[in-house]
């Protein structure tokens, strides 16, 4: 093994790598942590190219040799639908006469207008189920600043639409932890499971520590068979059947997947809050390159009266949850791309109840505009609202700090 190799086969210590590259480790420590726990189980991958992943299926072809020492298949699609036809096949092992292994954990990549065209297969896919020991993950390369699109893209709705569970990563080290989580995740309810990827994370370089990929996972048994819906056939009654139990059942082993494993939390509170801050993926990171760039460490934000609250599953959001990491809060300040998304799911889940704390995002209390809805929100764009909201409800901020955001 040479140190070129260390971001594939070292197990303990630090190695650099890319974005693209924490994909290929993450399928090849999904592999040996069921190796690591007995299981008998291979992976196939099948996608289709294109920017910000446009270097996924190249990067895999160099690290063949340890895909294949993992039992990794890895077989690019002709297109996106097919792939993902594909990645589904692979869940339906258990009607297979003569298998060879007790699963085989599906992973489909494409960007986001791929999502788009391949959302029939994955429906049907994810209706139909996923395998007990297996899983199936659809690997998302969104591009809301357009950078390399026809059009920006965003993918949480398409991801509603498809009852799709969805993860955010918003570091390098974060794909491979919320990666492992959605095989998990998609164990645990029978469906698919999306994983977010954005262009400042899969172009983005770092240090990662290996021996801390998946301290959340150890000990995390396969779920039971009588846990979770069996993959099969969908025809007629049989798909009513199914939709019904991924729009009910399934969907809450997804939340409730997430309350157990703590994916949502409060990351900072203020010992007197006042405003609570919420975001998902990258739009966490730049919220604390906002406070970074403010001068607001723990000590100002707790004398300001700020809560941090990061969400790394944006969908399905559980109601009680989402209520309860606002709670104590006079005002919850929305951080994200493209359409509103998250505000109006926090909306819906403070509807009716005793406390409700006013949501701003794309628009302040009064209508007027907050945040853009154009590209990919910076840090400087959440500086100004969070200084203004904070300055809206009489705190004072430090000198610096107004003088960062009046940039």
């Amino acid at each position: 093994m040479t140190v070129l190799d260390d971001k594939y086969l070292a197990a303990h210590g630090r190695a650099p790598m890319s974005g693209i590259q924490a994909l290929v480790r993450l399928v090849l420590e999904q592999a040996r942590l069921d190796t690591a726990r007995g299981f008998d189980t291979a992976s196939f991958v099948s996608g289709y190219q294109g920017s910000p992943l446009g270097t996924f299926d190249a990067e895999l072809g160099r690290a063949r040799a340890h895909l294949d020492a993992e039992r990794v298949v890895f077989r690019p699609g002709l297109n996106e639908e097919l792939a993902a036809t594909a990645v589904a096949g692979t869940q339906l092992l258990d009607a297979v006469p003569g298998r060879r292994h007790e699963g085989v954990v599906g992973w489909w990549y494409g960007k986001n207008p791929g999502l788009d065209r391949a959302a029939d297969a994955i429906r049907h896919g994810s209706l139909a189920g996923t395998a007990r020991l297996g899983g199936a993950v659809a690997i998302i390369g969104d591009d809301p600043s357009c950078k390399s699109s026809t059009v920006p893209s965003s993918c949480e709705p398409m991801a509603q639409s498809l009852a799709m569970p969805l993860l955010a990563p918003g570091s390098v080290s974060e794909v491979i932890e919320f990666g492992l989580h959605a095989v998990a995740l998609s164990r645990a309810t029978g469906l698919w499971t999306g994983l977010k990827i954005i262009a400042d994370v899969a172009d983005a370089s770092c240090t990662v520590d290996l021996g801390a990929l998946r301290p959340e996972l150890v000990g995390v048994p396969a779920p039971p068979a009588t846990d979770r819906a069996q993959s099969g056939p969908l025809v007629g009654p049989a798909a009513v059947e199914a939709e019904h139990d991924q729009l009910t059942r399934r969907l809450d082993l997804a939340r409730q997947y997430a309350r157990e494993t703590g994916l949502n939390r409060v990351t900072f509170t203020s010992r007197d809050p006042h405003l609570a801050v919420l975001a998902s993926g990258t739009g966490y990171a730049t919220v604390l390159r906002a406070c970074e760039d403010l001068g607001l460490g723990e000590a100002e934000l707790d004398a300001l009266g700020v809560r941090l609250i990061r969400l790394a599953m944006p969908f399905p959001v559980d109601a009680d949850a989402l209520a309860g990491l606002v709670g104590g809060c006079a005002e919850v300040l929305v951080v994200e791309d493209k359409v509103p998304f998250l505000e109006g799911h926090l909306r819906d889940a403070l509807y009716g109840r005793d406390h409700r704390p006013t949501v701003t995002g794309r628009r302040d209390e009064r209508g007027r505009p907050l945040l853009s809805a154009r590209g990919q929100l910076g840090a400087e764009d959440v500086a100004r609202a969070l200084a203004a909201r904070l300055t809206a409800a009489g705190r004072i901020l430090p000198a610096a700090a107004v003088w960062s955001a009046a940039r």
